[in-house]
């Protein structure tokens, strides 16, 4: 089932009567069997993009089928000029259950100008759905930096960003990151690339799954291999997860790498790119090292590959067959938590002092 940008024009003031009569139609039509309208929740959807937003809306149907509710799309026009507001509504249903039962939802399109963003917090809080949960999925993160829809965050329960994969320069990066925390303390804050670091975050805890906290004391350096010229905000959450986990206080940095410490050690974290197939910004590989153990995680098309080595002689290789998630599948699981993500704050906090660690060295980077 695909869901596009069609439905009915409608004014702004007339949504809900015009919603009340497109539902006594389709569910006293029970030729197709018991139709069901659920809500579970509001999820409102800005984006500026129009290939991204057409993106989106092909993943409305996936969504849906585990959150049903109503789902509110705002389309930013960067060509247009005039303030107007223009909507269209529809009703879409899934298949039906194995039970027979059809569950159908609500769709609310939004499409406006530049000019027109003023009038957005106004126009969206009478169509939310009252005494359910707010979620705000801001696909191009414009939500962060916004004057109107900035103040508009105290009504969400939860902003799901998307940080671009590569940053230009530092100052972007952390620019990114400082708005981030501003928002986290407005509304609960997750984030779809830290997300798509979970196959990589999971892997490297099996690997110390079990083992004594002795083992971890022993890393002495970690070396992340990322695609691309640009500068990666994976391969740096990847970074800020693993410092803010094992509790390493950042030092500084040398010649080679960043210098981080613990009570009685120091531990050389490098970060390096080169070209690759893979998608620009995603990690390749990463290596952790002990003074005689060392771990080899590589990325694949369908999984990772893990090897362990011992005074470098290769002990032991295997891999585990890992999906990437789609988007909707992402969005999916975002939806399931109300609470926010404070590991994920965490690595945010400890990448900005690092970022301005960088800074104070030079403006850009690669």
């Amino acid at each position: 089932m695909k869901v596009k940008n069609i439905g009915i024009e409608t004014e702004l003031d007339k949504i809900e009567s015009n919603f009340k009569q497109i539902w006594e139609q389709t569910l006293t039509d029970d030729s197709n069997g018991p139709t069901v309208k659920a809500s579970s929740l509001n999820l409102i959807i800005t984006c500026h993009n129009r290939n991204n937003f057409e993106n989106i809306m092909e993943t409305i149907p996936d969504i849906t089928e585990h959150h049903p509710g109503r789902i509110i799309t705002v389309f930013i026009d960067t060509e247009r000029k005039d303030e107007k507001i223009t909507s269209l509504i529809s009703a879409f249903c899934h298949p039906p259950r194995e039970d027979g039962i059809q569950i159908c939802c609500e769709l609310i399109s939004l499409e406006t100008g530049p000019e027109g963003e003023k009038h957005l917090p106004g126009t969206l809080l009478p169509l939310l759905l009252p005494d359910l949960p707010v979620y705000l999925w801001s696909a191009d993160n414009r939500v962060l930096n916004h004057p109107n829809l900035g103040p508009f965050q105290k009504n969400i329960e939860r902003t799901i960003l998307n940080s671009p994969a590569t940053f230009t320069t530092i100052k972007d990066f952390t620019l990114f990151l400082r708005h981030t925390l501003f928002a986290a303390d407005v509304s609960k804050i997750s984030d779809l690339q830290w997300a798509r670091l979970t196959n990589w975050r999971e892997t490297i805890a099996r690997l110390f799954d079990g083992q004594s906290t002795a083992k971890l004391s022993q890393i002495r350096q970690v070396r992340i291999l990322y695609s691309g010229k640009d500068f990666s905000s994976t391969a740096f959450f990847l970074a800020g997860w693993l410092s803010s986990r094992l509790g390493w206080q950042l030092q500084g940095k040398n010649q080679t790498g960043l210098v981080f410490s613990t009570k009685d050690k120091t531990i050389e974290l490098l970060l390096n790119n080169q070209n690759s197939e893979i998608p620009v910004g995603d990690i390749i590989s990463v290596e952790i090292e002990t003074d005689t153990e060392k771990w080899i995680i590589k990325a694949l098309k369908n999984g990772i590959m893990v090897e362990y080595l011992q005074n470098n002689i290769s002990i032991n290789k295997e891999k585990w067959v890992m999906e990437n998630p789609s988007t909707s599948w992402l969005i999916g699981n975002e939806l399931d938590f109300v609470r926010a993500d404070d590991i994920y704050l965490d690595a945010v906090k400890i990448l900005l002092k690092l970022l301005d660690t960088e800074q104070r060295n030079k403006h850009e980077i690669y």
